[in-house]
């Protein structure tokens, strides 16, 4: 009797939690994140009682230099960069994270304090956790424990690969794939950013992002208005920009090999291959 009592104590939880899954699934953007939409239903059942959706709006600083990261964030929408800062007050953004992946990893494999700025760029939605609480159940998650250390990988192949990039490539390049990087990401092609969060973003002079702007303008490639930049032709903004998005294409690519709840091979994923 006491074994049966225990059967069905553990039947009874593991129904509450594909149904509360069930829930979540269809009720809200959890799905939106690739990295979470990615992992099996009985992973994605132990952390979705973690999570905590929150707005993040654009020029909120949510980690700066040196604060400890005591939160990890998996974006459904929105981007957020990491810039590397200098002692005059410059930088040069080195990471930028959408709803493919998540920021704050760092923290769970022992790096918990912050190496560089990281605000919104473009205001959008997260799904907030504890780096305490993700500790416990990682063990216990190996597919996300996967992909978490696949994505920690990409994230410094995205910093190698802006080194190569602000070495070799011109402003017109880079500027293109910072708008491509920032579309993919963010799902949209109506971006909220202006010549003034380019400048900062590559490190460069406003005036070198104005005469970018204005030649891929002139091709029809965009259009600039007040305070936004419409992507007019993806096609031709790929063109235009450099070949470093590659490298960051087949970075997640891997991430997305598995299916996740719904059944979709998310490395099919328009908005990966157009990386």
């Amino acid at each position: 009797m006491y074994k049966l009592l225990r059967y069905e104590e553990r039947m009874a939880k593991w129904k509450f939690s594909f149904t509360f899954l069930s829930n979540i699934l269809e009720n809200t953007n959890l799905v939106q994140n690739h990295l979470l939409a990615s992992l099996p239903a009985d992973e994605l059942a132990r952390i979705v009682p973690l999570l905590r959706p929150i707005s993040i709006v654009r020029k909120t600083v949510i980690y700066d230099v040196g604060d400890i990261i005591d939160y990890m964030y998996f974006p459904s929408g929105g981007l957020v960069a990491e810039v590397a800062m200098l002692a005059d007050g410059g930088g040069l953004e080195v990471v930028c994270i959408g709803r493919e992946g998540a920021f704050g990893i760092t923290a769970l494999f022992g790096l918990d304090t912050s190496s560089h700025e990281v605000s919104v760029q473009m205001t959008g939605a997260a799904w907030r956790v504890s780096v305490s609480a993700m500790k416990r159940v990682l063990e216990d998650c190996p597919v996300l424990k996967d992909k978490l250390m696949r994505c920690f990988h990409s994230w410094f192949l995205q910093v190698s690969q802006v080194a190569v990039c602000t070495g070799r490539h011109t402003l017109s390049q880079r500027c293109a794939n910072k708008l491509l990087s920032a579309s993919v990401r963010s799902g949209s092609l109506n971006l909220p950013l202006t010549h003034e969060n380019l400048a900062y973003a590559l490190g460069v002079r406003r005036a070198g992002i104005t005469n970018a702007m204005a030649a891929l303008e002139d091709e029809g490639t965009i259009r600039c208005m007040r305070g936004s930049i419409e992507i007019v032709d993806l096609g031709q903004l790929r063109s235009s920009a450099c070949n470093c998005s590659a490298c960051h294409t087949r970075a997640y690519q891997s991430l997305f090999s598995a299916k996740g709840p719904t059944g979709t091979a998310l490395s099919s994923s328009n908005s990966m291959k157009d990386l």
